[in-house]
């Protein structure tokens, strides 16, 4: 069986679309949590403070949601977003009560729809030109 340049170009143009949605829509549902486990008297005024070292899935964007929580990473400390370009980050958070506390940290993706009409142009003007050009 035999494929034109066309329907292999419209093919793998549409496949490779595909892969880019599903990577990004999985990317941005990797939600890091990290929990932190207390052990204060709720009698006395204590506060704990906690760090622990994380290896986030990808550099990125990140939203933190948390109280009194840090985000340290080699380009600074964040509270609510921050924007890493390595995955290694610390979390410090300043925790009153007792037991577990969660934090946190959801990453914010940004489909690249610029990029996609950018292959979808592409493959458009290249499949109008082999058609003009006769060049199957």
């Amino acid at each position: 069986m035999k494929m034109s340049i066309k329907k292999a170009f419209l093919i793998s143009t549409i496949l490779f679309i595909l892969a880019l949605s599903s990577l990004f829509y999985h990317a941005s549902n990797k939600i890091v949590e990290v929990q932190f486990l207390t052990f204060n008297d709720e009698n006395q005024n204590l506060y704990s403070v906690c760090m622990e070292e994380v290896i986030l899935p990808f550099a990125g964007k990140y939203r933190i949601e948390g109280t009194n929580v840090t985000v340290f990473t080699a380009e600074g400390r964040f509270n609510k977003n921050f924007s890493t370009s390595i995955r290694a980050v610390g979390v410090v958070a300043v925790i009153k009560n007792k037991g577990k506390t969660a934090i946190m940290l959801k990453p914010e993706i940004e489909f690249p729809l610029f990029y996609v009409i950018l292959v979808l142009i592409a493959g458009g003007g290249t499949t109008y030109a082999l058609r003009v050009f006769k060049l199957e």
